[in-house]
């Protein structure tokens, strides 16, 4: 799992989102993640939740145009 924050692994996703960060909204675990980066959050004694996939939710009317899928290998 990756672990509290993954700055690298968030890069790629905003980057791959960039067209559309202004209609998606981040879920799942990377949610938890953010929100504990929030001075107002509450500090817990527990790592937050982790998983190896990014869950975005989007408006069912979400335009599309171009060439959406681009190759992209994994970095390890």
């Amino acid at each position: 799992m990756a672990g509290p924050f993954d700055v690298e692994s968030f890069d790629r996703l905003a980057e791959a989102l960039d067209r559309w960060l202004d209609q998606a909204v981040i879920i799942g675990g990377w949610a938890h993640r953010l929100y504990r980066l929030r001075p107002l959050a509450q500090t817990l004694d527990y790592e937050p939740l982790g998983t190896f996939d990014s869950d975005i939710a989007v408006p069912l009317d979400l335009p599309a145009g171009g060439n959406l899928l681009t190759y992209r290998p994994a970095r390890m």
